[in-house]
């Protein structure tokens, strides 16, 4: 039978077969996007808690990976958007004579978003600033570096990409932090 309808008839020696089989590969997806294992692992064990849960829901037209790091993506967001609301909370909350964290200043902000960009590959970083900061159109860049207006594109596609990855994996860390200095 296959493991997803025995999964939705809860069968669970075939859920403990499942964890098993996943439950690394869930770890080190999680961790690569997070770079915390305690924060890995506990989306991990919040991933498969779901899957149990709701396992009536499976939708038996989606493989089982499939939603297996669907429902880790969710939790994922879930907890970068509980940690928000609570920071938030905090920081309405504090005393103007407690201590606390910082917020992140414009002039940081954009010495970490000019990291990224110069860890981009050079040609992708110079098409990137040519479009972003100097203002010339797809079709002005092409020309001056004499490509195709579909190889700046997909410069451009590619160099948000990485900025965004760069910018998710920032906040990772920062949310990482937070957790780890409330203790």
């Amino acid at each position: 039978m296959d493991l997803l309808l025995s999964i939705k008839q809860g069968d669970s020696l075939v859920f403990e077969q499942v964890f098993a089989a996943y439950h690394e590969k869930l770890y080190f997806f999680l961790f690569k996007k997070t770079r915390s294992r305690y924060i890995a692992e506990e989306i991990v064990q919040e991933t498969f808690t779901r899957l149990w849960k709701y396992r009536s829901s499976l939708d038996e037209q989606l493989s089982l990976s499939s939603q297996i790091f669907r429902i880790a993506r969710t939790a994922l967001i879930d907890l970068y958007r509980r940690e928000a609301k609570h920071e938030k909370i905090q920081f309405r909350n504090r005393d103007s004579n407690s201590e606390s964290i910082e917020p992140v200043s414009t002039k940081e902000l954009t010495e970490l978003i000019g990291s990224a960009i110069q860890k981009l590959p050079p040609i992708r970083r110079k098409v990137f600033i040519m479009s972003r900061v100097d203002g010339f159109s797809y079709r002005e860049i092409a020309a001056q570096l004499s490509i195709s207006q579909k190889t700046v594109e997909n410069h451009i596609s590619h160099a948000l990409r990485q900025l965004r990855e760069f910018m998710i994996d920032y906040l990772a860390i920062l949310v990482f932090f937070i957790v780890l200095l409330r203790g």
